[in-house]
This record gives structure tokens, sequence and C-alpha cells, in this order.
């Protein structure tokens, strides 16, 4: 059951949120029609504040959170945004009740891909992830990821990412639901408590001429801010935004697989992203991550 949430305790998390965002360069946007999904028959459908009404307005569907990259696409292609980051109201029907919706808010994180850095920003998505739950100091927490079997060679590098913070559990055969079925080759949800808190993964649409692919991740801000509740997050002195030192090491010495790995942080490095230290030494299985 969600604990009542102070103005206060929300606005602290929002705020470290973007501090979050800040370090990787990413532009905040505004979505007036947030759920807009841009695949209705409009002949036959209009969209009111997030609800699908047929020609005799009758209330037809909600447009679900999961809906979120079909938003964007529109804002995308305009803007020509290669990364960014959103904050904004959802609403979803989880009543028995007829035509009852629940409003939340929810915070999001979207890369845009291209030919040269496809698997990067996802791997930057998991780092960006892993530095949140860190500043706020969540742990011990379960990342479940579908990956495609072609990509199934990242696998040991997300495990050493999440070493000794939270447990890292893949399925190349399942296919999570959310995204209305649109994530492909990556996929992946963040359980706390046994409670899901972020999910996210990668897809691909294509908006009239322009094909859009990304990553992305979203966190609904009312059950996070519970957990931070429930952990008494609020009770401890304001954290300082941490800088942070990534190490990769070479346990099974094999420097082919390893000089693929490094070349992905280069390119995260060059993408400016701050506070964010890459190693580029050959590190052997003594050394340690920090992060």
């Amino acid at each position: 059951m969600l604990k009542y949430i102070s103005s206060k305790q929300k606005s602290f998390f929002i705020k470290n949120f973007f501090q979050n965002c800040e370090k990787f360069n990413l532009r905040e946007v505004f979505i007036n029609k947030f759920f807009l999904n841009k695949c209705l028959n409009e002949d036959e459908l209009k969209v009111e504040y997030f609800l699908i009404y047929n020609k005799y307005n009758e209330l037809k569907g909600i447009l679900n959170p999961e809906l979120t990259y079909i938003s964007h696409i529109e804002n995308i292609a305009q803007n020509n945004y290669k990364k960014y980051c959103y904050y904004n109201s959802c609403y979803r029907n989880e009543s028995s009740q007829k035509n009852r919706l629940n409003k939340f808010y929810q915070v999001g994180v979207e890369y845009i891909n291209n030919s040269k850095n496809y698997m990067c920003n996802a791997i930057l998505c998991f780092i960006q992830i892993k530095m949140l739950l860190s500043d706020f100091k969540i742990k011990n927490y379960v990342l479940k990821i579908v990956l495609d079997e072609k990509y199934k060679e990242y696998e040991k590098l997300i495990i050493e990412l999440f070493q000794n913070i939270a447990t890292v559990e893949f399925n190349t055969i399942q296919r999570h639901g959310a995204g209305n079925n649109a994530y492909y080759n990556l996929s992946f949800e963040v359980y706390y408590d046994n409670i899901e808190i972020l999910g996210g993964g990668m897809y691909n649409l294509s908006l009239e001429k322009q094909k859009i692919d990304g990553v992305g991740f979203a966190i609904g801000v009312e059950r996070f801010v519970n957990i931070l509740i429930k952990n008494n997050y609020y009770d401890i002195e304001e954290p300082n935004i941490q800088k942070y030192k990534i190490l990769l090491k070479n346990k099974e010495n094999n420097q082919e697989l390893f000089n693929k790995f490094l070349n992905l942080y280069t390119i995260i490095q060059n993408n400016n992203c701050t506070d964010i230290t890459f190693s580029t030494k050959f590190i052997t299985s003594q050394d340690t991550t920090i992060l």
C-alpha cells in the first residue's frame, strides 16, 4: 500500500533524478500530449486527456504509460534530439470500478540510437540506472533482463557492472510485455523488495518516412518515493551526488572481448558524460570495480 507522500519528498526525488541526468547531458523535454498514440485511427477515435473515445463519445481505452515511446516519436523527429529525459503525469485504469482512473507521475530517459552506438546506448542506460539507484542508497535489487542471443556476449559486462550491488537474471526466451510489446533485442525490469520500480528496453518504430530506434527506461515516481520512505531515506542528511569511476576487469584474460568492451566505454566517454571517469588500462582480476 502506498504511504502518504509529501510534495517535498517528491520534489527532492525529481530534483535528484534530473541532477543524475545532467551527468549524461540529457535534455529535459516537455510533451503536451504525452501519451498520444499516433497509431490510432483518427477517423474513428479521438484522444482527450489520455482517454480514447469513439465517435459516440464512449470511452474505449486508456493510454497507458507503457506507450511513452510512441508519444516521443513526433518530438524526436521534429527536434532531432539524441538523448533526453522527462517528467510528466500518467493515467492507468487499475480499478475494478468502470472508467475509474488512477493518476501518477513518471520520470524517464530516452537515448536515440545510430549505427555507431547501438549497444553503447544500452550499456549507458545500465550505467545511469546503477548510478541513480546508488545515489538513493538502493542496493540488493534484482535486474531482470531479456536479451537477444546475438548480444549474449554482453552478459558478462552487465553482470560485472552490477557486481556486489544487484542480482542480474537473464532470459533469452521470455519477452517482457511492457512497451506495448514494442521492445526488441533487449528489455529489462528492476525489482526491489519484490516490487517493480523501473522498466525499459530497446524499441524500433517508424514515423512517416523516418525510422527511429532507441533505448530508454522509466520510473513511477510515487512507487519509487515510497521505497525511499520505507528505507528511511529522508531521515538522513541530503547526500552529495557522487563522482564515479568505472573500471573494467579482464577476469578471463580475453583480450579481444576486453577490447570490445573498452571500445564501448570509449564511445561513452566521448559522449561528453560528466562526473564519470573511465579507465583505459588493462585491469587484472585483482583490481576492484568502483561504482
